[in-house]
């Protein structure tokens, strides 16, 4: 599960609109409450959009996350060297953001299951024969350096680069010079792998701008290749529908240049304002988060003796967070607890 901490937010009124945003947390329970108004009157569901552009241009978030905990299965734990890098890698590459990546559980037994299959010698002859799902699994194997023998570290991002480009076959943006032109002729070659395909190749694209002894630079961004090739690489997977985790990471990380570099809007700059489906990629995802905001608001504001704690300002975002006090209050008004001290109080 994940979990995260959030410190408190502060008011803060910006032409006439005010956020207020309280937070605070106990073991296990990840806590926010948000009211938001605007001239006056509090936003609804139907707001989204304007709550989207306050949100983005005046408002500070109100959580500020600065932990975050990732229990791994006790009989996965160290099996095989990273292999938590890999199931991690494989979550934000290969699923879809709207609907999820399976249980964890099954992340982790699918992974062990290709390790155990195709041991990297295996792994590495099936992608010299060219065999499309073992060439993807190669890359990521040494993308999180998991079960790789320390002779074999010898390739570089280019290698890999080349390789997926050829999984993405005729929606790849081969940005890199090759000997010769030559291409790979893929074996059991699907849309999906041809999507994930391209997602990895978004992924260490953007990696790889951070490795450069010139990464976190505007210039770079406006000038460089990674960036822009990352870019490209996701907005050609969300051209297709396909939203993984890392489509979104690299639009959200291009969109914190307008607050980094201020009068900056780097939707408009010359080379990335030709990336639509990126953009319209992250204006839905952000809309969607804050329908989910305001939903979640809603129900914790229509059931306060449930979310919230009666002896503290704790506030929870599930119903089952708290124990309901055990004596003869009316249910309707039966003050909730996050701790025996707590409900000693009352």
């Amino acid at each position: 599960m994940w979990h995260n901490n959030e410190e408190e937010g502060e008011e803060e009124e910006t032409f006439g609109q005010t956020s207020r945003a309280s937070a605070a947390s106990s073991t296990g329970v990840s806590t926010a409450i948000f009211e938001i108004r605007v001239e006056g009157r509090a936003l609804g569901a139907s707001d989204s959009s304007t709550f989207m552009n306050i949100q983005r241009s005046t408002l500070p978030m109100g959580k500020i996350i600065h932990e975050v905990v990732f229990d791994i299965p006790r009989e996965h734990y160290e099996v095989y060297t990273h292999l938590t890098r890999l199931v991690l890698l494989k979550q934000e590459l290969f699923y879809d953001y709207r609907t999820g990546p399976p249980h964890y559980a099954h992340l982790y037994q699918d992974t062990i299951r290709w390790i155990h299959d195709y041991p990297y010698e295996r792994l590495k002859r099936g992608a010299e024969l060219n065999d499309g799902p073992q060439m993807l699994e190669f890359c990521l194997r040494h993308f999180a350096d998991c079960e790789i023998p320390w002779e074999e570290q010898t390739y570089s991002a280019t290698d890999f680069i080349e390789m997926l480009q050829d999984l993405a076959g005729d929606y790849g943006v081969s940005l890199i010079k090759r000997p010769h032109g030559k291409r790979r002729r893929i074996k059991h070659h699907t849309p999906v792998l041809q999507q994930r395909a391209l997602a990895a190749c978004a992924w260490i694209n953007f990696t790889s701008y951070f490795d450069r002894p010139y990464g976190g630079s505007l210039y770079a961004v406006l000038n460089g290749l990674p960036m822009y090739a990352a870019a490209c690489y996701a907005n050609l997977a969300a051209s297709g529908d396909f939203l993984p985790t890392i489509v979104i990471r690299i639009a959200n990380w291009l969109g914190t240049l307008k607050t980094r570099y201020p009068g900056v809007d780097i939707r408009t700059t010359p080379r990335l304002c030709e990336l639509k489906h990126i953009w319209l990629a992250w204006d839905a995802y952000w809309e969607r988060c804050i329908k989910r905001q305001i939903a979640e608001c809603s129900k914790v504001h229509a059931a306060r003796n449930v979310y919230g704690c009666d002896g503290c300002d704790i506030r929870a975002m599930h119903k089952n967070a708290f124990r309901a006090c055990s004596g003869n209050c009316h249910p309707e008004t039966k003050p909730h607890y996050c701790s025996r001290v707590c409900q000693e109080k009352h």
